[in-house]
């Protein structure tokens, strides 16, 4: 299940990319999506005085607790956010919470949340960030390509627009100034897709990861109506992207640059 909990993550994590990880107000959507919490309507349902929490559910402020008790696991802030392990701290103790008979066997408890409430309602979220990888086929037309080294030499050395290591609001600058945000990703798509190649990228190379960015970002722009029929495979899909950064055309991207400054 380790694959479909990252793209849960990479989804919940990247809905304010103010900050990275899954904060407070994102651990609350998350349960809300899933079911966890008990809305008007199930308090309707439950008693005529409506006082009573349905079974199996919880309120608001439980699940609020028992996120600021995993943040305290994990030896984070309580105003902190949660990594994708200390997601899963939270997700065993939420499990633990709402089955009870299962409190001596977090692991049963976790995995009993899972497959009844996450998974059926969190993981079509993010269901297109992971499905590309990254191939010996994608990296050569990346190394090839004059344009993409020009543009990782001018968004992503020290020195430039970047302070140090490649960051999502360096990515977010490069996509926006190119025009790919809006048109084809929204701000939220892009910091999922910047999510995405980091949790890929484990080897700390920061080219390698700069091509990642620029594949799933061709993947899940043109993974939408219209142009997932007319586009089709990932090479396909990426070389439209580069075109449209006139990563093959220098004179159009020194002027292009040259206008941003």
């Amino acid at each position: 299940l380790k694959e479909e909990m990252k793209r849960i993550f990479l989804y919940y994590s990247s809905l304010n990319t103010s900050s990275e990880g899954v904060n407070g107000q994102k651990w609350t959507r998350l349960c809300q999506d899933c079911e966890c919490i008990a809305t008007h309507r199930h308090y309707a349902q439950s008693t005529p005085s409506r006082s009573f929490i349905p079974s199996g559910l919880l309120t608001k402020s439980t699940a609020d607790q028992l996120f600021v008790d995993a943040l305290a696991e994990c030896g984070v802030g309580k105003h902190g956010s949660l990594d994708f392990d200390g997601l899963m701290v939270a997700f065993r103790r939420l499990g633990c919470r709402m089955c009870p008979q299962l409190e001596g066997s977090p692991n049963d408890a976790l995995h009993k949340l899972l497959l009844e409430h996450i998974l059926p309602n969190a993981l079509r979220c993010a269901e297109t960030l992971l499905e590309v990888e990254l191939d010996m086929q994608t990296e050569e037309m990346l190394q090839r390509s004059k344009g993409v080294g020009v543009l990782y030499n001018s968004y992503c050395m020290p020195g430039t627009v970047n302070k140090g290591d490649l960051s999502s609001q360096v990515f977010m600058r490069l996509m926006t100034d190119f025009k790919i945000v809006p048109s084809l990703l929204s701000n939220t798509e892009c910091g999922q897709v910047f999510l995405a190649a980091k949790l890929q990228e484990t080897s700390q190379s920061q080219v390698t990861l700069f091509h990642l960015c620029l594949l799933i970002a061709s993947h899940v722009a043109f993974s939408k109506h219209p142009y997932n029929t007319k586009l089709v495979g990932k090479e396909v899909r990426l070389r439209e992207m580069l075109d449209r950064m006139n990563a093959d055309d220098m004179h159009a991207m020194r002027h292009t640059l040259e206008k941003l400054g």
